[in-house]
């Protein structure tokens, strides 16, 4: 199930379609645990879809409408999520520009799932170039709103509307309201209701948060990396949520074991399933990552892979072995480990015999559509942006020859749906024989088996 965004082409406004090829650039740049995932975008004549992530909680919005407002402990962990990943957006240059409820939604309809997607970045523009106002004018920042077009503002505009956001959640009131001039002058006076109900009870340090982000004056609001590391955002909310069952820990951190021994296709071809897959199938391995981003930017370096591996399993490695590693897990070459990329690493076996999803890493490849995946579009996806810099168009093309002799069964040529089974299957295979994941005490195949409920004896043989 995917949610599909239709919007109209505009027919006269170059500015207008413009915004659209710009939203589509950014989400495809934005690899998050909380930022809803583009699985892919069509034309149609006059419509463009955007086809994403079925996000079926609704909005924050329609929660406070229900509830009148959001509890403390609530509050808190989403916009700990919403911090983080603004983090991540404004690490890599880009401000989301229209924070608020509705662009807030939860993953799933359970009360007890607070996980939650940041969506539509149709306004997200490059930092350095903002001038518009744009967004809602109850969350817009003062200096958004005096912008006129021609005065430059900074990704601070964020920070602002995420004081409105938190405000809003904890009291069911925006801070300011009138009409445009008195909300403007409210604003740039910081003159908001903030002494009786429910302000007269609350933690001082959701307080704290809230006024330090409604500065009128952006140079004086927190920093990003401030928000993240509040103390009001870093509090126990639920156990439930927040500290990932040791089982579920010792499986993740296993696959990450066997990923790290595939081969580079069979690694790209895991990477493909990962890409389509939504937060249901990702709960574990999202909990595993959030854990260990202790910096909350969204991407682990070398010293998070190695402390998480060592508090959750006490695994140690030396220098050699974890740059090895980490060689394996950094698909890309940013020297960091993105969401994706921890995220296939740390995919299991169950996951691989799901015919939808094999279906869909199949049509990734398949890039003319033709029903088989060719020579020509392996050595297209191998020299694709994330590769292009690791390997050279003539090795490409030699790789794709190789795995076309040895997956093609029928020697046409090409791989089809049924080849390309096999290929993922055999992709697995060695999970059967991969090493134990030290101070875990269990073998990860037989711990993946146990947990995913699969009948090891019920496997074929191929896989």
């Amino acid at each position: 199930m995917v949610a599909v965004k239709k919007v109209q082409k505009p027919s006269r406004s170059a500015a207008a379609l413009s915004d659209l090829e710009n939203e589509i650039s950014v989400m495809k740049q934005l690899d998050h645990p909380n930022i809803c995932k583009l699985l892919a975008t069509f034309e149609e004549g006059r419509n463009m879809y955007f086809i994403m992530e079925l996000c079926e909680g609704g909005e924050v919005f329609d929660r406070i409408l229900e509830t009148g407002s959001i509890s403390e402990g609530i509050t808190a962990n989403i916009m700990q999520q919403v911090a983080a990943a603004l983090a991540y957006a404004h690490g890599r240059g880009i401000a989301h520009r229209d924070i608020k409820p509705e662009n807030v939604v939860f993953c799933t309809k359970e009360r007890g799932d607070n996980r939650i997607k940041l969506i539509d970045w149709g306004l997200a523009c490059d930092i350095g170039e903002m001038t518009k106002a744009v967004g809602s004018m109850t969350y817009a920042a003062p200096e958004v709103i005096s912008s006129q077009d021609k005065k430059l503002y900074t990704e601070a505009c964020d920070l602002w509307s995420m004081g409105v956001l938190a405000y809003v959640m904890l009291s069911g009131k925006p801070p300011f309201w009138g009409n445009r001039e008195q909300h403007y002058k409210a604003a740039r006076n910081e003159r908001y209701p903030f002494k009786d109900s429910p302000w007269d009870r609350m933690n001082p340090d959701a307080k704290d948060l809230v006024k330090n982000l409604l500065k009128a004056d952006p140079a004086q609001r927190l920093s990003i990396t401030n928000v993240v590391q509040h103390a009001w955002l870093n509090q126990d909310f639920s156990k439930m949520e927040e500290q990932t069952c040791k089982v579920a820990q010792a499986e993740v951190l296993g696959n990450l074991k066997n990923f790290t021994s595939q081969s580079t296709f069979s690694r790209m071809c895991i990477t493909a399933v990962a890409r389509q897959l939504d937060h249901k199938h990702l709960k574990d391995i999202h909990q595993v990552f959030r854990a260990m981003d202790t910096d909350g930017n969204g991407v682990l370096s070398m010293e998070e892979i190695s402390k998480g591996l060592k508090d959750m399993c006490g695994d140690t490695m030396s220098q050699a072995e974890l740059e090895g590693f980490m060689t394996k897990l950094d698909m890309d070459g940013s020297h960091t480990i993105d969401y994706t990329e921890f995220c296939a690493a740390g995919l299991g076996a169950k996951t691989s015999f799901q015919e939808d999803v094999i279906w869909a890493a199949f049509k990734t490849f398949d890039l003319d559509n033709s029903g088989f995946v060719s020579v020509d579009n392996l050595r297209q996806v191998l020299d694709s942006a994330d590769v292009k810099d690791v390997w050279s168009a003539d090795v490409c093309n030699e790789v794709g020859m190789e795995i076309v002799a040895k997956y093609d069964k029928d020697k046409d040529g090409k791989i089809s749906f049924d080849d390309w089974r096999l290929l993922m299957a055999e992709c697995w295979n060695k999970s059967k024989t991969a090493a134990s994941v030290p101070g875990c005490g269990i073998h990860a195949y037989d711990l993946m088996a146990k947990v995913n409920g699969l009948d090891v004896k019920a496997i074929p043989s191929a896989a």
